[in-house]
């Protein structure tokens, strides 16, 4: 009988947490800029703003058939001060970037270029006779046998031919091919002969021709050289 009533008391407990949760993590009015419409958006809403309490904080942008049905911000970007989260605030993407560095190569290697097989040899520079045998296929599958991130912090500016010479300097921790090893460094070499094979014959870079267009919003923002 005991044991039946601490089971009762628990399933109330949780029932009382889960009412006030409820309560307390209603979805706010729309802010300016937001958008949510429909069903979906409404789910989606609803269990992005009970994840709040819990630390969550972002902008989530959700599209179904072409048309955008959730735009909302979520949280504090800096808790610290004390603000919020907006939709057209900019925000570091972090590795999403290697997306972007991914799609490139692929286009690249569609308009006839480079083949993903070639070796970065052939596009790079002073590559040392441990690495000549690298495929930008490598590169891009983290199989590269590169470990560190000698680029540093992120919002630290390193030009490009110094970053390359530093990570082809660098001793290989196996043979390239052999096994995962995540590989900032990779996709930093990958993004090195993006620049060079995709040149435009007018000299203008490849991310600003026509050959390669990414939707995005006006806010975003290309972190220079």
């Amino acid at each position: 009988m005991f044991g039946r009533m601490i089971r009762h008391v628990s399933a109330l407990t949780v029932a009382v947490l889960l009412a006030i949760t409820a309560v307390v993590a209603q979805p706010a009015a729309l802010r300016p800029g937001e958008v949510s419409q429909g069903e979906a958006a409404r789910r989606i809403d609803d269990y992005l703003t009970r994840l709040v309490p819990h630390g969550f904080s972002g902008a989530v942008l959700a599209a179904a058939d072409g048309k955008v049905v959730l735009k909302r911000a979520y949280g504090f970007a800096n808790r610290a001060a004390n603000q919020l989260y907006t939709v057209d605030m900019v925000a570091s993407i972090g590795s999403v970037s290697k997306q972007f560095t991914g799609a490139a190569i692929v286009k690249l290697e569609m308009m006839g270029k480079l083949k993903t097989s070639d070796p970065i040899s052939k596009y790079l520079p002073g590559v040392p006779d441990d690495k000549r045998d690298i495929t930008i296929h490598q590169l891009l599958t983290h199989t590269v046998g590169v470990s560190g991130d000698l680029g540093g912090r992120d919002a630290d500016p390193i030009e490009r031919d110094v970053l390359v010479a530093r990570v082809l300097a660098q001793p290989l921790v196996r043979k390239p091919g052999e096994g995962f090893e995540y590989s900032n460094e990779g996709y930093s070499l990958a993004g090195a002969i993006v620049e060079r094979a995709g040149l435009t014959p007018g000299g203008g870079r490849f991310v600003n021709s026509s050959a390669l267009s990414f939707s995005a919003p006006a806010t975003s923002r290309v972190i220079p050289q």
